[in-house]
């Protein structure tokens, strides 16, 4: 027969010592009889479980090893150290509570203690599954003084007592075939040790580190554990170092005085292996194991263990078959409910030490952009509990799930946005924003909150905590600096005002201090968007800040510098708004700033700023001081390039139009400006389709010629530059009811200056037909004022051209000037321009004027109490009409 080398002993009766002797070749014993566990009170409040020894195999054992020369390891029972967590040693057969078991199992272990003593057990043989009964102090008996464990520290092999664990601490390594825990205290077997020969050497040699390196905490999580996930693979094994393991570690390191960057990193990386092994025999499983990063960080940056990664760790697309484990974990663990069933709490604590290795692989999977899209739509929904678990959890967690969401919505997908934002995340995250005590913490939900579609005014309305959004500002992480703005402009709606004047001096600083870097561009226009916000919400008050701040200037830079026009703009309408807003000390300051008035004219020919610039121009011009040097810094010019290119837009021709004539006002321009004025507005009011922008462009340009040298004004005509000449006459306007609402003054006024400017002037006059134009003039319900300039433009032309007598006279100009007569504001014009007809018109011209009631109109002039000069012009055109008619005799003269 083949030669057996392990046994099994599941029942006493197999302990044959006659026997023992035929297997010479057995290397192993499992024997499986020396203790049992049955529950008493199942299912009620005093549920124990009672640990017994068998009488039969206790006396029995030890004999029957003895027996076999080759024997290396004897194991006994299945894994009793790690149900000592919950169990108590019991005599069969005593009564509840009885300790008798107790005493038993401290004999057995003096019997294996004589018998490594007396050589009846092979120096070289391992021993596990062992455990004083007072490991984990049920019955309050430990002292650290036990003398069992005392004489099994001083007879056991030393290898074996360097291996032993201590006050219970088998327990934290489930499934794995330890050898005796004693309840002494590690420094009490330590002592021991010394005192043994070899035991200093032992003490400080690197086994007794590889040893605790091979005893990590495995996890495993089988498919049963997994029915709900309906994964069938086969159970995936974690390795993880609990913290009272790694403390160990360090101690031995420490007391050992080892250079652990002298160890081989093939043994340290074997050592850590093995830990997945039942027992020191057993093979390393090659597949479906995991080792926990956040170990192996401990390990190699905290100890400076040198590690072969590459061989300890899994490629993630090895443990995607597992996901579904994981996923199975986090539901069951911080976030899940607590239930009644016993089972299942257990389950969860079970597994609560890997639940943040479970964590960092999804965070891992997210991030390496291999989880499938059915995993990321079934764990954001338990990530977003981690969030809504802070209070209850440590923050760690709630770290690793925010990074894990913020992952994805980095993704982009809009199907994960709108399960994370229908789950409730925007809450979630803002609930860390405003309270977690974490900067990690905190930064991540803010730069969460910043990947979440903020477009969706929904989700804006939804934030909490805006106010907390401000400290970011001063943070030194531009990441949250860039978010921090992102979402105070989407949400700047729902900004309170007192949060509003806090928010400047932080825009400012980093306005001032931010570089003009493409990268930055997003950055400083979101920065700009908020301080136009600002400002225009506590205008004068902002504004000071602004230059109490010395703010301007860094305006300045940015408008030269940066390149990007989304940038220019927003710079642009916050220097408007200085200028719109400001008060009269405010905007003085500005407007001596030459820079930033130059700035301010220049945003006239940016398109979609230069309506609500050219509105502020007319409002800056309004002061006769400011009109100077608004001159000075090209706002004509750069009116006048509106005016040439919008022939088509009528708000922009009406608002450049208006600032014109306000600047304009009042000041003397450069003749070949004046002149290009001229020609533009000429072309303006020749459109004459918007009844505001004839009416502002017939301002501008009468202020213009208003400030011209009448020189000037000659030369403008006689060099052939009458295009505007022409205009004016063919604007004058043919509705009584808006003459004066429109043009028509401005037009007379202009018409009346280029009269005054010589006779070549008048000429242009003439030869466009302006006399009929301004004739008809007259007849129109207008005011004094627009008659008296009538009358004393047609006197000018007649004086220029009696010819022009007739088509006055033909467009019905004597009637009119005749019932102007009555009037006594109008009475002096109308009598000098009918003298000035009849000095020089011929007899049948006069008689047409007397025909049509002038004698009497004369007679009641100088019966009236009347200014001398009146009457003295009555007198002389009575005179002038009397050599060419008889006065009529019902005509009654007096005095």
């Amino acid at each position: 027969m083949p030669r057996l080398k392990t046994l099994h002993i599941d029942k006493a009766s197999q302990i044959n010592l006659t026997l023992a002797s035929r297997f010479r070749d057995i290397k192993v014993v499992n024997v499986n009889s020396l203790f049992t566990l049955q529950r008493h009170d199942e299912g009620t409040a005093d549920e124990v479980t009672s640990i017994n020894i068998d009488m039969e195999t206790k006396i029995s054992i030890v004999p029957f090893l003895s027996q076999f020369n080759s024997l290396e390891h004897v194991h006994f029972g299945d894994n009793i150290g790690f149900k000592i967590d919950g169990g108590y040693f019991w005599e069969e057969g005593g009564g509840y509570p009885h300790v008798g078991s107790r005493e038993s199992m401290l004999s057995f272990l003096d019997l294996l203690s004589g018998a490594f003593r007396s050589g009846a057990l092979r120096k070289n043989l391992k021993v596990s599954g062992l455990c004083c009964p007072d490991a984990t102090d049920h019955h309050g008996l430990r002292s650290n003084n036990c003398e069992t464990c005392l004489r099994a520290c001083k007879r056991f092999p030393l290898d074996i007592v360097a291996s032993f664990d201590c006050e219970g601490s088998s327990v934290d390594v489930p499934g794995k075939r330890h050898v005796l825990d004693v309840c002494l205290r590690r420094a009490q077997i330590e002592s021991v040790l010394e005192s043994r020969p070899g035991g200093h050497e032992l003490l400080t040699s690197n086994q007794r580190l590889l040893r605790l390196l091979g005893r990590g905490r495995v996890y495993e999580i089988t498919s049963a554990d997994a029915v709900a996930t309906g994964d069938s693979n086969k159970a995936l094994r974690i390795l993880k170092y609990k913290q009272k393991q790694l403390n160990e570690i360090d101690r031995v390191i420490k007391y050992a005085e080892l250079d652990v960057r002298k160890l081989s990193m093939q043994s340290i990386s074997n050592a850590i292996m093995s830990s997945f092994a039942l027992d020191y025999n057993s093979a390393v499983p090659l597949e479906n194991q995991y080792i926990s990063e956040a170990s192996l960080g401990y390990l190699r940056d905290k100890f400076g263990l040198p590690l072969d990664e590459e061989y300890l760790k899994r490629k993630l697309m090895d443990l995607m078959g597992h996901v579904p484990k994981f996923l199975w974990i986090l539901r069951n663990g911080r976030v899940a409910e607590e239930t009644e069933d016993e089972e299942d709490n257990t389950i969860r604590s079970e597994y609560l030490d890997v639940e943040m290795d479970c964590l960092k692989l999804i965070h891992q999977f997210i991030w390496s952009s291999i989880l499938p899209v059915q995993y990321i739509d079934s764990v954001i929904p338990w990530l977003l509990k981690y969030l809504d678990k802070m209070e209850d959890i440590e923050y760690t967690y709630v770290l690793e799930a925010a990074i894990s969401l913020n992952l994805i919505l980095l993704d982009g997908k809009k199907r994960h946005h709108n399960i994370i934002v229908a789950e409730g995340g925007i809450s979630s995250f803002s609930l860390l924003l405003e309270s977690s005590p974490d900067a990690s913490v905190v930064k991540i939900a803010l730069l969460s909150l910043a990947n979440i579609d903020t477009k969706d005014k929904v989700v804006i309305k939804s934030m909490e905590g805006i106010d907390r959004l401000v400290p970011f500002l001063d943070s030194g992480d531009r990441e949250c600096v860039k978010s921090a703005l992102q979402l105070l402009v989407a949400s700047k709606d729902h900004i309170k005002d007192d949060t509003h004047s806090s928010l400047l001096p932080h825009l400012v600083c980093i306005m001032k201090f931010e570089t003009t870097a493409c990268q930055s561009d997003m950055m400083l226009t979101n920065c700009l968007a908020l301080l136009y916000d600002v400002l225009e919400t506590n205008h004068q008050s902002s504004i000071q800040m602004m230059l109490d701040l010395e703010a301007v200037p860094r305006l300045i830079e940015l408008i030269k510098t940066n390149g990007d026009h989304n940038i220019q703009v927003k710079v642009a309408k916050i220097v408007i708004l200085l200028f719109s807003t400001g008060t009269e000390k405010q905007r003085e300051i500005f407007i001596h700033d030459k820079e930033l008035l130059i700035l301010f004219v220049n945003i006239i020919q940016v398109t979609s700023l230069a309506e609500k610039a050219m509105s502020t121009v007319r409002v800056v011009a309004k002061n006769k001081s400011h009109r100077p040097l608004l001159l000075e810094a090209g706002v004509v010019k750069s009116l006048l390039q509106v005016l040439n290119h919008s022939t088509k837009e009528r708000s922009k021709l009406q608002a450049a139009s208006s600032a014109l004539s306000q600047c304009c006002c009042g000041m003397t321009l450069d003749f070949n400006i004046s002149r290009a004025v001229l020609n533009t507005l000429g072309r303006i009011i020749f459109i004459q389709y918007d009844e505001e922008v004839l009416c502002n462009a017939c301002w501008a340009l009468y202020r213009v010629l208003a400030e011209m040298k009448y020189e000037d004004i000659y030369e403008t005509i006689s060099t052939g530059c009458t295009g505007y000449l022409e205009q004016l006459i063919r604007a004058l306007p043919n509705s009584a009811d808006n003459f004066e609402s429109n043009a028509g003054l401005p037009i007379l006024k202009s018409l009346h200056l280029i009269s005054l400017a010589g006779d070549a002037c008048v000429q242009s006059i003439i030869d466009l037909n302006g006399t009929a134009s301004i004739s008809k003039v007259l007849s129109k319900r207008t005011s004094d004022t627009s008659k008296k300039l009538a009358c004393t433009i047609i006197s000018d032309i007649i004086r220029n051209n009696p010819a022009q007598i007739q088509t006055a006279i033909d467009n019905n100009l004597v009637p009119d000037l005749v019932r102007m007569l009555r009037n006594e504001v109008n009475r002096e014009h109308a009598l000098k321009t009918i003298w000035h007809m009849t000095m020089l018109s011929n007899s049948a011209q006069i008689k047409y004027i007397v025909s049509e009631g002038l004698i009497d109109q004369i007679c009641g002039i100088l019966t009236a109490d009347l200014d001398c000069n009146i009457a003295l012009v009555a007198l002389r055109l009575l005179y002038d009409v009397s050599s060419y008619c008889l006065i009529s005799s019902t005509v009654h003269i007096h005095n």
